[in-house]
């Protein structure tokens, strides 16, 4: 069966079973090392990505999705941090160890350093290009925390006479779903290749996609 036909369920649940075997080696790797500067941040970045990403993956099950998106925005600020951090070497852990200040560089420009990040879960055609995918996906993300009124529209889930706002699981959009899983995918996806780049000695798989 191709990929492009594999249900985004089964798509995400293997993705998951990906996150939590990539987290234990990782953690054992690290702990099991002389750590220099940026093996120390990756700890420290990777611990909370790896449990925000866990804690998505509770609130899909519930169909929990307006959660389960709001929390993409903070999976995915570390992992463009972590690769910033390992792609500009000790100039960016320098500015990254004193704390973000005025000087740090913005989402928008952490997310230039994750390689790939576009929806690669689609067929070829209907892609659309790495630079449009996070201009679109930030934005929404961005609304979303920051009580944007879009953020509301968020908690519509339709009925048969429309739509009502719900603060709880929506068990029948599967539209949403997909969207929200789809997004997952991609976040936990460069999580997975970050977690890789910064542990280069670490007993990786060969393959796990």
């Amino acid at each position: 069966m191709a990929a492009a036909s594999v249900p985004v369920g089964e798509k995400l649940e293997f993705f998951f079973c990906l996150a939590k075997q990539w987290n234990a080696i990782a953690l054992n790797h690290g702990n099991s090392i002389p750590k220099g500067r940026l093996e120390n941040a990756a700890v420290q970045l990777l611990a909370p990505s790896y449990s925000i990403a866990f804690a998505i993956e509770t609130l899909l099950q519930e169909r929990h999705l307006f959660g389960a998106e709001l929390l993409l925005r903070p999976l995915i600020e570390r992992v463009a941090v972590l690769n910033y951090l390992a792609a500009e070497g000790e100039p960016a852990l320098d500015l990254w160890e004193r704390g973000w200040d005025k000087n740090s560089p913005s989402l928008s420009k952490l997310v230039e350093y994750v390689p790939n990040l576009q929806d690669s879960t689609s067929e070829p055609e209907s892609q659309i290009s790495m630079g449009e995918f996070r201009r679109k996906t930030l934005k929404r993300l961005h609304k979303i925390v920051h009580a944007d009124p879009f953020g509301s529209l968020r908690c519509l889930a339709p009925t048969d006479d429309g739509y009502r706002m719900v603060s709880g699981p929506m068990m029948n959009n599967p539209v949403r779903y997909d969207e929200v899983a789809t997004d997952t995918i991609i976040f936990i996806s460069a999580l997975l290749k970050v977690t890789e780049r910064v542990f280069p000695g670490a007993n990786w798989p060969d393959k796990w996609v």
